[in-house]
């Protein structure tokens, strides 16, 4: 008599493990995603005014090399700390009856430069434009909106990679110098379009006579102001 023999399709039990790994692995990078989209504001800025012990050197290398020239408290100040790109600083600050656009980036990667215990200095080459008063007290106005909104994270497990750090840095009568930061803001979020109204700024340090420029930037940055408020 012949026997029916029933087989049932399984994958090893490694592969199980594996599948399940991956769905965590998914789930938590939604649930990060969805939180950066939720909490869409600046986090308290570790490093450039409160220093982490294990990275003080770093953060000193930074300062050393890109606030030369610089004044102690800004109207406004964008520091970029790429993974391995070169650093650089986008700073508004008042001289006398004078406001300055300054661009200053590393020649090369400070970080790499520090972890290679490199006795190398790191060069750095300014570009410095005066503007308008508006311009430096709308661009101000906008940063420390966005500080006063500083908050901490909620508790979420949050997988990170390689990416960018944007540190904003303000100062106000009242408050003192503030700094609040973001990291790869994801591209729907409000901190993403601050990071890329602030970014701007680059170009207009770099084309000294484009007025053009200037308004278009007032007028975003006044923009923005109006909608971070209204999300307060």
């Amino acid at each position: 008599m012949a026997h029916t023999v029933f087989r049932t399709s399984s994958l090893p039990t490694y592969s199980w493990l594996q599948l399940g790994v991956c769905t965590l692995l998914f789930s938590l990078c939604a649930v990060a995603s969805q939180a950066q989209l939720k909490d869409d504001h600046l986090l308290p800025a570790k490093g450039l005014l409160a220093g982490d012990p294990p990275q003080d050197t770093y953060y000193l290398k930074v300062q050393e090399t890109l606030y030369v020239g610089l004044d102690l408290d800004p109207i406004a100040r964008l520091v970029v700390l790429p993974s391995f790109q070169p650093e650089y600083v986008i700073s508004i600050d008042q001289k006398g009856n004078k406001y300055y656009l300054t661009y200053n980036q590393a020649s090369k990667s400070i970080w790499s430069t520090t972890q290679a215990q490199s006795s190398s200095k790191v060069e750095a080459q300014a570009k410095s434009v005066e503007i308008s008063k508006e311009m430096a007290t709308t661009v101000g106005m906008l940063f420390n909106t966005a500080l006063d909104q500083v908050r901490y994270p909620e508790p979420v497990m949050r997988i990170t990679s390689d990416g960018t750090t944007y540190t904003f840095i303000a100062s106000r009568a009242g408050n003192g110098v503030r700094a609040g930061e973001t990291w790869s803001p994801d591209i729907k979020s409000k901190m993403s379009t601050l990071v890329a109204v602030a970014e701007s700024l680059k170009e207009r340090a770099a084309t000294p006579t484009n007025q053009q420029l200037e308004q278009d930037l007032i007028q975003q940055a006044k923009q923005l102001t109006t909608e971070l408020r209204v999300e307060k």
